[in-house]
């Protein structure tokens, strides 16, 4: 009878010996790319010594491998830049080879959101969230485009991220995409020169291709979300032309703007609602909403004329007498200069019908600082026909759309038919080092 409990007892120690040895886990079970970290390994029933090899596949670089016990590895790890997100296998040789599906999750430390539509020749409103709490964004102060000495920001090609907001774990800014930009990746390099840090968001932005409508005058359209926007093309048949394009909303928290895209592209953007067009052909104009509501209807106003143009004259015409003759409106004075503070330039109008008389003086570089007066021609003692009886209108804003330098806008009342002048002076901040600028005569 003891030789028979005494066998089964050893039986039934050798079956508890039958566990298979096995990975088991992994912590931390996730890391960023473009970090270097530190895992531990846990296997079960293993007998690890000396030095495992440990796979966590193409992109991680493992390095230091210690056996803290049989069965409990610590290994450092690099995972690049460019590795491909998603769940690893861990493998680890070392008296046989046990892996572990599944179990490492590589993600990208940021997050990229859009509001609007993000298409070709749109201009969506953007955050790019920072999900590494270790390694805030450095938004050293520069005097680079972004703003930021030790941040650069890349992005797909045709497109540019123009960051508004910012903080250490997030960057907000609207994005303008090209009308003929195409999906890429987005990515970002914070630190100062050979000790930067990389985010970069592991996937192509998705832009939308779409093809301008053709835009005539008293078309419709709706921005469903904040940060939409519709993509139109313009007919010019005559160069030079002065094109105007305006877009309204009777939703009075909608806010919808229009801009020019010469080219299809945003670098050469300027304000639809008031534009030189120096080429014949097709032109691409956006309509889009300025980041204030979204799912209101909108009416655009188009009109494009032939440019009438003449420089402004080598003799002086600072007075009614000897002033530029608009020959036809629209009509342009270019090139054109205040040679001083108390220089003035005058532009004869006659006009055939009742009109109002719209005047847009600016410069291209935002430097020239202008003042604008109309005056009826009243025998010796003309009268200002502006709301500025004692001075010029000197407005010293920039007309709020892309690509239009600072300057005066300004109309007259509607006046009948006769002989009108316009007189452009200088600014109260005019400096003699700026003098270049360029003046719009037209009939609204």
């Amino acid at each position: 009878m003891r030789t028979l409990v005494a066998l089964a007892l050893f039986l039934g120690a050798d079956a508890g010996c039958g566990t298979d040895a096995t990975v088991s886990g992994v912590f931390p079970a996730e890391g960023f790319t473009g970090r270097t970290m530190r895992v531990e390994i846990s296997g079960d029933a293993t007998e690890w010594s000396g030095s495992p090899g440990v796979n966590m596949g193409q992109g991680v670089t493992v390095s230091n491998v210690t056996v803290a016990s049989p069965t409990s590895l610590f290994v450092d790890i690099t995972i690049d830049a460019s590795a491909s997100l998603g769940t690893r296998d861990i493998t680890v040789s070392n008296d046989g080879t046990f892996t572990l599906k599944s179990s490492f999750l590589i993600e990208s430390p940021i997050e990229l959101l859009f509001d609007g539509v993000v298409a070709q020749g749109g201009a969506p409103y953007f955050a790019i969230n920072n999900r590494d709490i270790e390694t805030p964004f450095d938004l050293t102060s520069g005097d680079t485009p972004s703003g930021f000495a030790n941040l650069e920001l890349t992005t797909p090609g045709g497109t540019q991220f123009v960051v508004t907001d910012s903080t250490a774990y997030q960057l907000k800014g609207y994005a303008l995409i090209d009308a003929d930009a195409t999906p890429g990746p987005v990515s970002i390099a914070s630190g100062f020169t050979g000790h930067e840090v990389a985010f970069n968001l592991g996937a192509d932005v998705d832009i939308t291709a779409r093809s301008p409508m053709a835009l005539t005058d008293g078309a419709t359209g709706t921005l469903a979300a904040t940060g939409d926007s519709q993509l139109y093309a313009v007919s010019i048949a005559a160069s030079p032309s002065l094109m105007r394009v305006t877009a309204s909303t009777s939703n009075p928290d909608g806010k919808p703007i229009t801009s020019l895209l010469p080219g299809g592209h945003w670098m050469n953007a300027s304000g639809a609602s008031l534009a030189v067009v120096n080429g014949a052909g097709s032109v691409d104009v956006v309509v889009f909403d300025a980041g204030t509501a979204g799912g209101y209807n909108y009416n655009v106003a188009s009109k494009v004329e032939a440019l009438a143009s003449a420089a402004e004259p080598s003799s002086a015409n600072d007075t009614p007498a000897s002033a530029l003759d608009a020959t036809a409106l629209p009509f342009a004075q270019v090139p054109a200069e205040l040679s001083a503070a108390t220089d003035q330039d005058v532009i004869k109008v006659v006009l055939a019908t009742a009109g109002v008389i719209h005047v847009s003086a600016h410069s291209t570089d935002d430097l020239t600082d202008t003042a604008v007066d109309i005056l009826s021609n009243a025998g010796g003692n003309p009268s200002v026909l502006t709301n500025y009886t004692t001075v010029p209108v000197n407005q010293a804003v920039c007309i709020p759309v892309f690509g239009i330098g600072c300057g005066e806008d300004v109309t007259s009342p509607m006046v009948p038919a006769g002989t009108y002048f316009v007189v452009i002076s200088a600014g109260d901040d005019f400096v003699s080092t700026d003098q270049a600028y360029t003046a719009l005569v037209f009939l609204n």
